[in-house]
């Protein structure tokens, strides 16, 4: 962006897009701060966000208001004589320029911009410093990807644009993202006619590869009358060189690459070999992944630490504001090092260290025992790292490929993505030479495919695990797929169930883990429970509660408390069972594994207590959560099915649907609130809001019973698209989101 020396360039011809709320924090933290650094990463928007601030507070500047664009300037030139020329003081050391400042601040507040002072940074920090000592009413503000270090300085972050995310699903959420609409601005400037009808997802995902950076996206929506969105994704591992501008104000602008080559030419020699060696990192890393990464720097810990926060100063690495601790690098970025890391022939290398780290960061765990819940949060942390690593691992044929695969997956499991999950347990069987990995691999892939509703492969593979396992005397290998065969065989065949179950005991008490004996126990009073020995399920729970530490292993004991609670409801004690079921939903989130189960099991004491209207709208909501997890065993359905089924013989059909739509509707924490307290939540459409016309109501009511709009039209007359038109008015009126809230709002609202 280009300027009369000394004065604030204009504002750009093109549309601003976003930064709203960075330009309600700025303007006050301007006049109260005399200096302000905006820093971030190349093609962040640094420069175009404080020339838009300038027209906002240049009538605080009474004294003057000075630009000075220092991005021309050859690195370690003197920055001080260049600001001296804008301002027209050219006097020996200096001495003019502060002059010159401080007659200006005569009369009133005076404000100084220096842009892209990240190559200068040690002259502007002198000058900043000299120039703030001698005159009280001087304001400066900096933009720059590296902080100046001057006391009292103060950092304004600028992040990149808010990207789409996956609960965006509609073109209205989508277009919320200031990433997105500055595409979409950017795009029509270059191709006018171009549509997007349909292509919302696309350029959501689009923006998000491209880490929500408006350069990065101004240079990729200015080539959409080149290769449409589709396109341009398919092609952004090669974004480097994709996404470059015919011309542009400055040279380190005209491309990605030249922004962050910019960046990576001002650090250091062991800065730049650092940051070469981090790409291979997806996931961001906390201390110890760049410790493992950077072993071959051979840096002291506080050495390390010195090179990763000057990677953050000059804006190459950033801190993660999630999780305390870690640092991450933009994907843009990533490439860009991982092209550095290739030209000086380091990756192999690279990827090596990756694989030694992961493969040592957690122990191999067949039992869910002591530790199994920090493993999986470890695992968890290092999701996206473990798989690229498990990527290249299968690329490169190297022998750790099964093992990573096996972490893989346990995580995905604990994250309910059991496609996943079997898609790399498939992987990985096809590479077990080692028995015990093969055991492991053949165990997990039988539960995920009980869990994916595919029972027959889940016998097969668990057979071949126990006899493999037995054969080898592997005793906690052969508990695991012990465990999975009886989840496998307990609707066909209960008892064999319950003996599987307590042959898993048996081999769990001589290893001695308390938790695994717990849990063991806990599955063992389950299938008992399921063959109608109530009482040996009973003394088996209790024994089984006894193993467990409630803080420690609070998972297992709400899994108890659900066993509990449907054995009190089998015996006819519904207080009992509404205790236990209420005490388990106390220690659970409504996120947890367990919490569709609890819901279902509110949902039945519903049920028995004759509240039939409770009971389905707990039902819907309990398969609400259920739609992306793992499947209960059929004996479980079968009890839900019944409670539904007497739920609409009471309720009537129109009710009952109605009252499953409204429960489907809640959210989780909704959900929660409705469970514990019978306390029906409000929902969209509550307020007064404008009234419906009687037509409307009449459109309302029979959405309501179930109608299409064809079918409303011809009952009521009127075309198919004066209905859906109607039905538009209503949802807009009453801000409800679906057609399933018009259903749930009319039902509420109709007489019994």
């Amino acid at each position: 962006m280009s300027a009369v020396p000394g004065r604030p360039p204009a504002s750009g011809a093109d549309e601003f897009v976003g930064r709203d709320r960075e330009l309600d924090d700025l303007r006050p933290l301007v006049r109260r701060r005399r200096l302000v650094t905006l820093t971030g990463p190349a093609g962040v928007g640094k420069t175009r966000l404080a020339v838009e601030l300038i027209p906002l507070v240049q009538r605080s500047y009474r004294g003057a208001l000075w630009w000075v664009e220092l991005a021309p300037l050859p690195a370690e030139s003197a920055a001080t004589a260049a600001v001296a020329a804008a301002l027209r003081a050219r006097g020996e050391g200096g001495h003019d320029l502060v002059d010159r400042v401080r007659k200006a601040c005569e009369d009133g507040l005076a404000l100084l911009v220096l842009d892209n002072c990240e190559h200068v940074v040690h002259d502007c920090a002198k000058l900043a410093e000299r120039l703030l000592a001698a005159c009280p009413r001087l304001r400066i503000l900096t933009t720059s990807r590296e902080q100046l270090g001057v006391p009292g300085e103060v950092l304004f972050p600028v992040l990149p644009l808010h990207v789409a995310g996956p609960q965006d699903a509609t073109e209205k959420e989508i277009l919320r993202s200031d990433a997105v609409r500055l595409f979409v601005a950017r795009a029509g400037e270059a191709a006018p006619a171009v549509a997007w009808d349909g292509a919302m997802p696309v350029l959501a995902a689009l923006c998000a590869r491209l880490d929500g950076l408006p350069l990065a996206i101004e240079l990729a929506a200015r080539q959409v009358n080149l290769q449409p969105p589709q396109q341009l994704l398919d092609r952004l591992d090669e974004r480097l060189a994709t996404l470059t501008a015919a011309a542009a104000a400055q040279p380190r602008h005209r491309s990605l690459r030249a922004a962050i080559e910019w960046s990576y030419s001002l650090s250091t020699g062991v800065e730049q070999a650092a940051f070469r060696r981090l790409a291979v990192l997806p996931g961001g890393f906390a201390d110890n992944g760049a410790a493992a990464l950077c072993a071959d720097l051979r840096l002291a810990a506080d050495e390390l630490w010195a090179v990763l926060t000057g990677l953050v100063s000059k804006s190459l690495l950033a801190v993660d504001t999630v999780v305390p601790g870690r640092f991450r690098m933009l994907e843009s970025l990533r490439v860009f090092g991982r092209e550095q890391l290739v030209g000086c022939g380091e990756l192999a290398a690279a990827h090596a260290r990756l694989l030694a780290w992961l493969t040592d960061l957690t122990p191999p765990s067949p039992l869910e025992g002591t530790g199994y819940c920090d493993r999986l949060a470890v695992l968890r942390r290092e999701h996206h790292n473990l798989r690229y690593a498990v990527q290249v691992a299968r690329d490169d044929d190297d022998p750790r490929y099964p093992r990573l695969a096996l972490d893989l997956a346990d995580d995905l499991v604990s994250a309910s993505e059991l496609r996943q999950a079997d898609e790399i347990l498939e992987g990985a069987l096809a590479r077990c030479p080692g028995c015990a990995e093969r055991i492991q691999a053949l165990s997990e892939l039988g539960a995920v495919k009980v869990a994916l509703g595919e029972p027959v492969d889940g016998r097969r593979y668990a057979r071949e695990a126990a006899t493999l396992a037995r054969t080898l005397d592997e005793p906690a290998l052969t508990a695991r797929a012990v465990g999975v065969l009886s989840i496998a065989v307990q609707d066909d065949d209960p008892a064999e169930a319950a003996r599987l179950s307590a042959e898993k005991v048996e081999i769990v008490r001589r290893i001695g883990d308390r938790r695994q004996i717990g849990l063991s126990l806990n599955n063992l009073a389950w299938h008992l429970m399921v063959t109608g020995r109530y009482d040996e399920a009973g003394a088996t729970l209790d024994e089984a509660l006894s193993w467990l530490d409630p803080q420690r292993d609070s998972a297992v004991v709400t899994a108890g408390r659900h066993t509990g609670g449907t054995l009190a409801l089998l015996c006819a004690d519904v207080d009992g069972a509404a205790a236990r079921y209420g005490e388990a939903l106390n220690d659970t989130k409504p996120g947890d594994k367990a919490f569709r189960y609890l819901l279902a099991g509110v949902a039945l004491v519903a049920d028995r207590r004759d509240q039939p209207e409770r009971a389905l709208r707990l039902l819907g909501a309990a398969a609400k959560a259920s739609h992306d997890k793992s499947v209960a065993e059929r004996w479980w359905h079968e009890l839900l099915a019944d409670a539904e089924e007497r739920g609409r013989d009471r309720l009537g059909a129109r009710r009952a649907v109605a009252a499953l739509a409204a429960g489907a509707a809640l959210t989780a924490e909704q959900a929660f609130e409705y469970a514990v307290s019978d306390s029906w939540p409000g929902t969209p459409g509550d307020g007064a809001g404008p009234a419906l016309t009687p037509r409307e109501q009449q459109v309302a009511e029979l959405v309501a019973q179930g109608l299409t709009d064809r079918q409303i039209a011809v009952r009521l007359g009127l075309s198919p698209r004066t209905v859906t038109s109607h039905l538009a008015h209503i949802r807009t009126k009453l801000d409800l989101p679906n057609r399933t809230q018009v259903t749930v709002w009319a039902t509420r609202r109709s007489p019994h």
